[in-house]
């Protein structure tokens, strides 16, 4: 066991393997399995890259569950036009090396796109990627899409960072905390945004700090958030994290409304009291709704295919990329599915929102992709609800 954590080489293929038992019904031999029986051509492979089985597992593995049963949903309906999709899953379990070593290998099974990009380090894989010509499609608005060739499902870093404290302003907060996860350094890099555009919010942060999701006593980080004037906090941390903090500031009888992005809210936030009042931004449309058929769509495709699987907002957004990657399909024109002619596809798209669960997707050739609008979800009296409906919110222009 100690050789394959040593090795990322062995490391990636021994990630497989228990993913394998860990996510029943993914990787490509049952993808492929599964698309055989309701089409007959060649297979248009793709591939997905997460930290899926990492520290920050439980606000992303959601996302590889949607992608599935997208896969699934697709190949049961015949597939692209008659060719199943195979979609091969890489873990790069938080490691810069593993990532890198995982995205080679995609490169070199031929995939036609990396259709969801969930990955703590995608700053160190990503140009590999894009250099090879391979479209990266929808992600967690990570900070690696920032350049060209890199198509966000959903609200891009720079608008979701607004966004988050938009949400904490529509619920009367004014002066914020950002506690941030102590494990990774991708957790800290969002708290210079905040600073930026708390001024255009009339809002301050007036505390951040580091905390650790296995620290037994955070009195110290509450207390020091409270004492610095904060009535808000906007934590920087996957989902378990976060329940761990407010948790522990709710036992000091420290009442704060609570600010996330998309992808950390989970079923059991509703079973938590401190998290009542909670607002937070959404890349894309609320994941718990089905007002619409699009999102009635995509509620019947987990229902069906992963069942009894978490649900949070990674789920909308890994559906979303898989959609975003039909449509641009759709788009090209092409009977082959290739790089090339996805790339053509994705950027004749304009303002798609991907039948209502997107907000519009427009992308411009050598450019980074922005994405300004977002939605608007909560928390009140143990229910998610939505403050604004489906209206969105955008981030003024900079």
């Amino acid at each position: 066991m100690s050789s394959l954590r040593r090795s990322p080489i062995a490391l990636g293929a021994f990630s497989l393997c228990i993913s394998a038992f860990l996510f029943a019904g993914i990787g490509s031999s049952v993808a492929a399995s599964a698309a055989t029986r309701a089409a007959s051509g060649t297979p248009i492979v793709i591939g997905t890259l997460g930290s899926y089985t990492g520290s920050q597992a439980s606000s992303s593995e959601q996302a590889l569950y949607a992608l599935q049963a997208w896969v699934s949903s697709v190949n049961a309906a015949g597939g692209i036009d008659g060719h199943p999709l195979k979609m091969i899953v890489k873990e790069d379990n938080d490691s810069p090396s593993l990532g890198e070593t995982d995205a080679q290998e995609l490169i070199n099974d031929h995939v036609a796109a990396i259709v969801g990009d969930w990955s703590d380090v995608d700053t160190d894989w990503v140009p590999t990627v894009t250099k090879a010509g391979i479209p990266i499609i929808g992600n967690a608005a990570g900070l690696g899409f920032g350049e060209a060739d890199v198509f966000p499902q959903q609200t891009t870093i720079l608008a979701g960072a607004y966004g988050t404290m938009y949400a904490l302003k529509q619920a009367g907060v004014t002066k914020f905390g950002v506690p941030y996860c102590a494990e990774i350094a991708a957790c800290s890099e969002g708290v210079p945004l905040d600073k930026q555009f708390a001024s255009k919010l009339g809002m301050d942060l007036v505390w951040s700090g580091a905390f650790s999701a296995s620290s037994p006593n955070l009195t110290p980080e509450c207390l020091a958030a409270s004492q610095a004037g904060a009535t808000g906090l906007e934590p920087a941390a996957p989902s378990d994290s976060d329940i761990h903090l407010a948790e522990a500031c709710a036992q000091q009888g420290l009442k704060f409304v609570y600010g996330t992005s998309d992808g950390t809210m989970t079923n059991q936030w509703l079973t938590i009291p401190a998290f009542n009042g909670t607002r937070a931004q959404e890349g894309d449309a609320p994941w718990f709704s089905d007002s619409t058929p699009a999102l009635k769509a995509y509620n019947a495709a987990l229902k069906k295919y992963e069942k009894g699987k978490p649900v949070n907002a990674s789920s909308i957004e890994g559906w979303a990329s898989g959609k975003l990657f039909q449509a641009a399909v759709a788009a090209s024109g092409s009977k082959t599915v290739t790089p090339t002619t996805v790339l053509d596809g994705l950027y004749s798209l304009k303002g798609d929102t991907l039948g209502g669960i997107a907000p519009p997707l427009t992308f411009t050739k050598g450019s980074a992709a922005t994405v300004p609008c977002f939605f608007i979800v909560g928390i009140t009296n143990g229910k998610f609800v939505t403050p604004q409906g489906l209206k969105l919110s955008c981030a003024p222009a900079s």
